[in-house]
């Protein structure tokens, strides 16, 4: 098997680029693709194709962080993707909100 490289390189088929879907619980879906060692990130809720804004996407060597934020609801995600040896990979997401004190 071969290592994982720290560059995301479309020559080498890195196992994040693609199309990442959760099957049967979201129509989300976040593609990564990659330009040398810089990955981009596109979204797309496929119930009703309204796109994701997609910022701060940085690949670590080991995982790929990124924001996204939904326009029409201003729900904003923070997210981290690393691939799996099977072939999946694991996705981790937090809400970001602004919360504020009860006065």
């Amino acid at each position: 098997m071969r290592p994982t490289p720290a560059i995301i390189d479309p020559q080498f088929r890195h196992p994040l680029i693609g199309t990442w879907i959760l099957p049967d619980d979201t129509p989300a879906e976040y593609t990564v693709h990659a330009l040398g060692d810089t990955p981009t990130v596109s979204g797309i809720d496929s119930s009703d194709g309204e796109v994701f804004v997609i910022s701060d996407a940085h690949w670590d060597g080991t995982v790929l962080r990124f924001t996204s934020l939904m326009p029409s609801t201003s729900y904003e995600l923070t997210h981290v993707m690393r691939a799996l040896d099977d072939g999946t990979i694991e996705h981790e997401w937090t809400r970001v909100e602004t919360w504020h004190k009860r006065p």
